[in-house]
């Protein structure tokens, strides 16, 4: 899979709800989804992205890769070790993000939450926008609640039953008494299901959901990854 598809799979859905990027992007985005065309008209969309584009620029550059490089984009939708930058590089994404509608008191604040973690690296991934920018700090399209945040957040569940245009998924939960966690309780919760995303799909398989709707199937690296760094994330934002 090409980095600027995953991009579009995790993209699409934001978007048609109106929370991310420019109001023209999603049909434009499904019809490269599902026929595998207009890249490049992509591409440019997707740069327009208000969060997206300073995280996979910033990823990019420091890694020296091209901006849709698959590794850059997985770094920031599902986490790998191109994520895991120094903090210098996270105040350079909070900078981009005021430019991209990032209130100042919110930037500063964060800014100096950051000079003041106790650890060398920094994983720059959705999840770290998500719980410690804020889901919707940067647009003001969505109230920034727990509720939101495990609907923006990307996470995994396995399909226990599947539908012509829903699946029912055991999911984990993002909670938060004084910090943030994943409940332990698994529920079952109704997604999303666009055929035409998938290759195949079978009852079992874990997919990948970001508000509330099927992206992807995960495999067992992939899977591994993004728990790894779901963790890493709430295990930092838990510290400040």
């Amino acid at each position: 899979m090409e980095g600027v598809r995953l991009a579009s799979l995790f993209s699409y859905t934001p978007n048609k709800l109106k929370y991310c990027g420019p109001d023209e992007a999603s049909s434009i985005i499904y019809d490269s989804i599902t026929n595998n065309r207009n890249q490049e008209q992509v591409k440019e969309l997707l740069l327009k992205f208000e969060a997206l584009y300073p995280y996979l620029k910033t990823i990019s550059e420091k890694n020296s890769k091209d901006i849709f490089d698959y590794g850059v984009v997985e770094a920031y939708w599902i986490g790998n070790e191109l994520a895991n930058l120094e903090k210098q590089y996270a105040k350079k994404v909070i900078g981009m993000l005021r430019e991209r509608g990032l209130l100042d008191s919110i930037a500063n604040r964060l800014t100096e939450k950051i000079e003041n973690i106790n650890q060398d690296k920094i994983p720059l991934t959705h999840l770290f926008n998500v719980l410690f920018v804020g889901v919707g700090a940067v647009t003001g399209s969505v109230p920034t609640i727990v509720e939101n945040m495990d609907k923006c957040r990307v996470s995994w569940g396995t399909v226990s039953e599947i539908h012509e245009s829903h699946l029912i998924v055991e999911y984990n939960r993002l909670k938060k008494d004084d910090k943030y966690f994943i409940s332990k309780d698994v529920e079952k919760i109704k997604v999303i299901y666009d055929k035409k995303f998938f290759d195949k799909l079978n009852i079992g398989d874990i997919i990948a959901v970001h508000w509330r709707m099927a992206i992807k199937k995960l495999n067992p690296e992939e899977l591994n990854n993004l728990k790894n760094y779901t963790q890493k994330t709430i295990e930092l934002i838990s510290k400040l």
